[in-house]
This record gives C-alpha cells, sequence and structure tokens, in this order.
C-alpha cells in the first residue's frame, strides 16, 4: 500500500470520527449542527492529525505498531488536532464541532487509526482477550496409538500407492502385504516407498514390486527380549508377529519395547526473512505469522511438529523478531520448548546455523518457517539414519509438459521423438537433517545460503542424501501461492484423500 494510500485512508477516517461524534452530541439532529462549519472542521482536523502522523514518521516503511510508545505516534496528532478545533472555537465563536464532542471525535479518531494499523491481527487479538489456547490441526496418527495390523494390511495385488497410505493410517509406519489365504507375503516401509519414488516408479504399479519378499518376522511364542534382538540384529524399527500359517497377529514396535530415553531431535526453524515476495501483506507483520486456513503459517508447522513428537524448537528471528518472540514466547502453550537465535542482519537461508551451532549437539532438523507440509519429520529423520548421510535434503517431484514434441539427435541424426513429452524432475524442499559436523562449513555472522552449504559439503566429501517429500507440500513465496494455499491447505487437513 502505497504512503498516499495510506494517509487518504486516514483522512477519511478521522474526518468521519468527527463527524460522528457530532451527530453523537446532537442527538442524529443534523440541521441544528452547522453541517457546512462541521464539515469544514472535520477535514481541518483530518488534515492536521494526518500531517502530524507524517511528522511522526508513521508512514514510512518501517514504522509498526508494536510497542506502547508507537501508540504515542498516533495519540499525539489526534490531542493537536482536537485542540486546534477548540483554539478555532474560542477564536471565532463558532462550534461547527461543539466543545462537548471534541473529546470523543479525537479518542474515535485515535482508535480508529490504530484499528486500521492491527487490522491483520484482530483474530489473533481477539483469540487473546478470550484466553484461548492454539488448538493442534493434526491428521497424524497419535504418538501414543498401539499399531493396528488390521489398519496395516493390504492385498498382495494392491499398488504403490496404497501401501502408502496404509504406511500413514497406522504407527507402526509399515505396510504388510497377505495373500488369498491371509498370509503375510511381503511388507513395504516408509523408507521402501520413498526410495521408489526416486527410482522414477509409479505410484499406481504393484507394491509387490519394491515390497521386501522375506520380511523379517516374529513368531508368536517368541518372548519380547527374543523380539528386541532380532530387531537391534536385523536393523528394523517394526516387525510383524505370525502364526505357524503366517498369518499376522500383531507388530511390535522397537522405540515402545525398548522404551529408551532418546534426547529429542532439535528442530531449527529460519524465520528471519523479510518476505518482501508477498509485498503489503508483511508490511505490519512478519511472513511467519501470515495466516493460512486461519492461523499463522509457524504456528502450523510448530504444531504438527509437536503432534509428532519434536518438542526442541529453535527459532532464527530477524525481520519483526519481536512480533515473533512475542506471539511464541517459550512454546509451552504449543506443546515445545523454544529457545531463540536472533540475526542482526539478514543471514541468508543457512547462515543461523553457525550461531545455533552451540545448541546442536546431534544430528537437527533446518527448515524454512515458510512451508505448509504434512511430511512425517520422524521418517525424515530415519531414512536420514539408514542411510548414513551426513546432510539429507527434502525434494519434491516436479513434473512439466513441453507444449512441443521433444525430438532426439545424435549429431546431424534424428534418433527418435517424443511427442509434449513430461520432464520429470525434483526440486529442493526447504527441509533439511544435517550432522553437527556440516555446521562448522557456515561462517559466522555472515550472509550464507543453504545451496552454499551443499555445495561446500560435496566439494569436501561429505555424504549428502535426499529424501523424497510425497505429502503436502506449498512454498508461501508470492501472493498467488498465499491464496491458493489457503484453499488447498485446508481442504487436504480435513480431507486426506486430496
Amino acid at each position: 500500500m502505497t504512503i498516499a494510500r495510506l494517509a487518504g485512508l486516514d483522512l477519511v477516517a478521522v474526518a468521519v470520527a468527527y463527524l460522528v461524534a457530532v451527530a453523537f452530541r446532537v442527538g442524529g439532529r443534523v440541521e441544528i449542527a452547522e453541517p457546512e462549519q462541521a464539515v469544514a472542521l472535520a477535514a481541518l482536523a483530518a488534515a492536521v492529525q494526518v500531517g502530524g502522523n507524517a511528522a511522526l514518521g508513521v508512514y514510512r516503511k518501517s514504522w509498526y505498531l508494536s510497542r506502547s510508545r508507537d501508540l504515542v505516534d498516533l495519540g499525539a496528532p489526534a490531542l493537536a488536532a482536537a485542540l486546534v478545533v477548540a483554539a478555532l472555537n474560542v477564536s471565532t465563536g463558532l462550534h461547527g464541532v461543539p466543545f462537548a464532542a471534541l473529546p470523543v471525535a479525537a479518542v474515535l479518531a485515535f482508535a480508529l487509526l490504530v484499528a486500521r494499523r492491527l487490522r491483520r491481527r484482530w483474530r489473533t487479538i481477539i483469540r487473546a482477550i478470550l484466553g484461548q489456547r492454539e488448538v493442534p490441526l493434526s491428521p497424524f496418527v497419535p504418538l501414543g496409538a498401539a499399531p493396528d495390523p488390521a489398519r496395516a494390511i493390504i492385498p498382495s495385488t494392491a499398488s504403490i500407492r496404497a501401501a502408502m497410505e496404509a504406511i500413514d493410517r497406522d504407527v507402526s509406519r509399515i505396510a504388510l502385504l497377505v495373500g488369498a489365504g491371509g498370509e503375510l507375503v511381503g511388507t513395504v516401509t516408509d523408507g521402501d516407498a520413498r526410495r521408489a519414488i526416486l527410482a522414477g516408479t509409479s505410484l499406481d504399479s504393484p507394491a509387490s514390486s519394491i515390497m521386501k519378499a522375506q520380511p523379517v518376522v516374529a513368531e508368536r511364542d517368541m518372548t519380547d527380549d527374543e523380539i528386541v534382538a532380532l530387531m537391534l540384529t536385523r536393523s528394523v524399527r517394526q516387525v510383524p508377529v505370525v502364526d505357524e500359517s503366517g498369518r499376522v497377529l500383531d507388530i511390535k514396535l522397537l522405540d515402545r519395547m525398548t522404551r529408551t530415553a532418546e534426547e529429542p531431535v532439535p528442530v531449527l526453524i529460519m524465520a528471519g526473512g523479510l518476505g518482501r515476495r508477498l509485498g503489503d501483506i508483511t508490511r505490519y507483520i512478519p511472513k511467519p505469522l501470515v495466516e493460512v486456513a486461519g492461523r499463522p503459517i509457524l504456528a502450523t508447522l510448530i504444531q504438527d511438529l509437536a503432534a509428532q513428537g519434536f518438542r526442541r524448537v529453535i527459532l532464527s528471528v530477524g525481520h519483526k523478531a519481536e512480533l515473533i518472540e512475542r506471539y511464541f514466547g517459550d512454546g509451552r502453550r504449543f506443546g515445545v520448548t523454544i529457545s531463540y537465535v536472533r540475526d542482526g542482519r539478514p543471514l541468508g537461508t543457512a547462515g543461523a546455523i553457525a550461531a545455533a551451532l552451540p545448541q546442536l549437539e546431534r544430528e537437527f532438523i533446518v527448515t524454512n518457517a515458510d512451508l505448509l507440509t504434512r511430511v512425517n519429520f520422524g521418517e525424515l529423520v530415519a531414512f536420514h539414519r539408514a542411510e548414513r548421510d551426513d546432510l539429507t535434503i527434502g525434494i519434491i517431484e516436479s513434473t512439466y509438459e513441453l507444449r512441443y514434441g521433444l525430438v532426439e539427435i545424435d549429431g546431424t541424426r534424428v534418433t527418435g521423438i517424443r511427442e509434449k513429452p513430461e520432464l520429470r524432475h525434483f526440486v529442493n524442499g526447504g527441509i533439511y537433517v544435517l550432522e553437527p559436523k556440516l555446521g562448522r562449513l557456515v561462517p559466522a555472522d555472515t550472509r550464507f545460503d543453504m545451496d552454499q552449504l551443499i555445495r561446500a559439503a560435496l566439494a569436501q566429501g561429505f555424504r549428502v542424501g535426499c529424501f523424497p517429500i510425497h505429502e503436502f507440500w506449498a512454498d508461501i513465496g508470492e501472493p498467488a501461492d498465499l491464496k491458493q494455499a489457503s484453499t488447498t491447505y485446508d481442504r487436504r487437513a480435513t480431507d486426506p484423500k486430496t
């Protein structure tokens, strides 16, 4: 919004405030209010108040109503405008705006200007006044749920897509393929499905093409200690328990049976960007606080992390940091513990890692704050560990259909032609898992982007892997992205089939 438009809207608001105050004072009997004088004085008061606001820098791009002392920038000109009108009343003997209406006019004009500047935060303010807590919106299987074989079982003829749906349905995170007689013929894990995506396998292909045909299973007469030993020996996180005929009776999970108290994987969220591509939307609030489907983007991300068991969050903040810190506090109302790293200046998409490194003693997740995704972060970490990578990049499959036929050549000879082919490639999803030693590649207090870190890691021989994200993912970079995500994300959050 331009300065002229902001000032123009303020002029109208102040003038309306004065005219409403006059109408209130005379009980609605406009004919006795000397309307010509009232309009002229209202316009004068508006000019004085808006001029005072301009002199105090209210219309600068850097000005933002975030502290109590910022109210002075709006309140002082409102008082000055009322005093000017009062002085004119005394000096001219005219009373287009009666003395008794001036306090109401000044307060109303001030209130309207404050309300206009808080309009994008009304929902949050009302929620705070009513004492409402943020309610997590989580489609994930509850962490405390017990494995349910019935939810994980699919026919041996099912597709990879059906296997992925079964994996997402149950806390065991495994699909069990059974034959016509109900006997187990194979298993598909989340990692198996994602490796198929990387290999270019169609999700409509049979799940049997990627299943483990000789899966690790436990017999029903095995003790818990024997099952734990089996899983540790075979490096698996879950095993189906079968009877003598191979029918599935139960699913055992390693983390449930060992009950080891593992230090939570920290999540570093990059929330210090300027959000310039969103234009006026981020004039008054930082991009992480922009709302999608009724709640700030960053609040949705943090609530989803909490729902998946990630309780330790580090926020890297810079632009309008005080608003983010005020909204999230220590994280308790979101079910997490939040600490902050402040960027004195823009440090890029990876620069804050150096400042946060003292808090990152083990592998950690890095994600951008402007992402909406339903990715399973637990599977991301498990994939990173299974592949023994130093850096894992969450990637998104993207396809593009050419408008023309693609001609394949060898020198001057044509070797083939593909009519309007669909080109498939992977793009960076802005979600990563890093080992702490990668953090030492990031220079301190220097702008450094993630692509620079990835190139530095490759140059020094670190293992860099990728994790295909097949779940919902949206980057809120531009107004069009925000508009689309506002409807798409809400639908996906309530309808897992979309």
